[in-house]
């Protein structure tokens, strides 16, 4: 007889488990498809970010975070994070001077590699310390002293999910199930999804985290409480965003379960098929009811997501998900509108760009003869080391406006120093060594240049320290600079001057490696010297 009522308590454990896990599926579906949404509009907002960045040269105090939003965006947050993980400028009051990673945490180790990689990139906190599960995308920002953060609260899009919220299933298993007393699911750090009886979230504590912790390794555990209480875990296989609930705890009342035993078998166990029946009728049904529309509404998501803006989104459905739909398609239009206009203005002002890059050089030239070329040559060097490196394209369009524009400076120096046809004497070298820092007084006030500056201004340091003109050291140099400063120098050795023949392309690829390490950063040489040089 233990036995089978053993076998029959279990059978409804498994009935409550596989409701949760189906809620939780339909709920992650859910969510997903708002986070796909709000991830094009996070995008758009951060190239909104990155743009006022740049036009304030990396001063905070002429940075003005609220002219960032926009009337949609409302429920966007802003964020400046500096290399110690301290928020230093925010929309958010509540998060100004707070650190968001502290050393040796998860999210530590996922901005360093978002600050290495410098891609855009983006992360779902579980639980946030004010508002439930909150989606954040980050980027490095230009010259790489910050890291910005665009931020969004999940939690405030969930008003069409009400009719699958975890909330609900607790007390619909109950209905069906007295021996119940209480039931939760909790992420791996111990924080409920499901609320109190205050209606709370919470943080498991004491046995019962140890008996949750025991779970998460072991697949399940239970815990006895003395207060006639039976706790039961189960670790939940991942949701497919990885990120819902971990681990469901079942609280049951051991009074209940001794009464399976005083003659009360029969009428559970019919209770029990009926339940068991129950939720799979519901399950079947709600299966109906939402997989083919959220199915409809994921693929349309997702051809939006790949740049199919031609494409209607279009669901079968007049309920929520379809008033969903309709938002979806709205967007839908607006942004295949927008992509359109800025597509065609994009062109314009970089043609508009690229034509005064080549007044500059042609202004160079006048001056100087051979410098334009130069430039050329040092740009085609440069890119084809950018391109080895799989930099991205924003750093490729900075890498090709910097080396074109790297010698702009000498726009500025004499022309008895500049077209002198003999060796300089250190004076005049000291004075040459200063176009560097006039080039970047130049160009200074063309914000759309952004890390393109640096390069004109750092193309001339040493990976030692020991260059000029602010001697900076190793990847305190801005990458580009770094590339720029490899071609330059190729270039320079295999190039002829009136006072010396250019040198062997084969021995200035040694002079190169040669140096890797105290005049050049080993890994551009490295790249370099991956690269056909005979043809450079």
């Amino acid at each position: 007889m233990d036995a089978v009522i053993t076998e029959f308590r279990e059978s409804q454990i498994r009935s409550m488990l596989g409701n949760v896990r189906r809620t939780l599926l339909i709920q992650d579906r859910a969510y997903l498809l708002y986070e796909t949404m709000l991830d094009e509009r996070m995008r758009v907002a951060m190239r909104r970010f990155q743009e006022a960045y740049s036009r304030s040269g990396g001063d905070l105090g002429a940075l003005d975070l609220s002219s960032l939003r926009l009337p949609q965006d409302q429920d966007i947050d802003f964020f400046v994070i500096d290399g110690d993980n301290v928020v230093v400028r925010t929309t958010f009051d509540k998060d100004q001077g707070l650190n968001i990673a502290e050393p040796g945490t998860e999210i530590a180790a996922y901005l360093e590699k978002v600050r290495r990689s410098g891609e855009y990139a983006t992360y779902r906190a579980t639980v946030s310390r004010y508002d439930g599960i909150k989606k954040f995308a980050y980027q490095v920002a230009e010259g790489g002293r910050h890291l910005l953060e665009v931020g969004v609260s999940l939690s405030r899009h969930s008003a069409s999910l009400a009719g699958v919220r975890l909330e609900t299933v607790p007390g619909d298993i109950r209905q069906d199930n007295d021996m119940l007393l209480s039931l939760h699911v909790f992420n791996s750090s111990g924080v409920s999804f499901t609320s109190d009886e205050n209606g709370k979230h919470f943080l498991l504590q004491g046995e019962r985290r140890e008996a949750m912790n025991h779970a998460m390794a072991a697949g399940q555990a239970e815990l006895k409480a003395g207060d006639g209480v039976h706790y039961r875990y189960f670790q939940l296989a991942p949701t497919e965003s990885g990120q819902l609930g971990k681990v469901v705890e079942i609280a049951l009342d051991t009074a209940k379960l001794r009464g399976l035993r005083n003659g009360h078998l029969l009428i559970l166990l019919g209770v029990g098929l009926v339940s068991v029946a129950g939720g799979l009728a519901a399950s079947l049904w709600l299966a109906r009811r939402f997989s083919r529309p959220i199915l409809q509404l994921s693929e349309g998501v997702h051809r939006i997501a790949e740049g199919h803006l031609d494409e209607p989104v279009v669901v079968d459905s007049t309920n929520e998900i379809g008033l969903l739909a309709s938002d979806v398609e709205a967007m839908r239009v607006r942004i295949a509108g927008l992509v359109s206009r800025l597509e065609a203005t994009n062109q314009e002002l970089l043609g508009n760009y690229d034509l005064l890059i080549r007044a500059f050089l042609k202004a160079l030239e006048h001056r100087e003869s051979g410098t334009a070329a130069h430039s050329l040559r040092v740009n085609r060097i440069a890119m084809a080391i950018g391109e080895a490196m799989d930099l991205d394209e924003r750093r490729m369009n900075l890498l090709d406006w910097g080396s074109l524009l790297h010698d702009i400076g000498k726009l500025t120096l004499s022309n008895a120093l500049l077209l002198k046809p003999g060796s300089l004497t250190p004076e005049e070298y000291d004075c040459v060594k200063r176009h560097p820092v006039l080039g970047h007084e130049v160009l200074r006030e063309l914000r759309y240049l952004g890390g393109a500056l640096e390069v004109t201004l750092h193309h001339h340091e040493r990976y030692d320290g020991k260059g000029y003109p602010h001697g900076l050291s190793g990847e305190d140099i801005p990458l580009l600079a770094r590339i720029c400063a490899v071609a330059d120098a190729f270039e320079a050795m295999t190039s002829d001057r009136p006072y010396r023949s250019g040198m062997d392309r084969a021995r200035a690829c040694e002079e190169i490696k040669a140096a890797a390490g105290t005049q050049f950063d080993p890994a551009v040489v490295e790249a370099f010297l991956l690269l056909p040089w005979r043809t450079l």
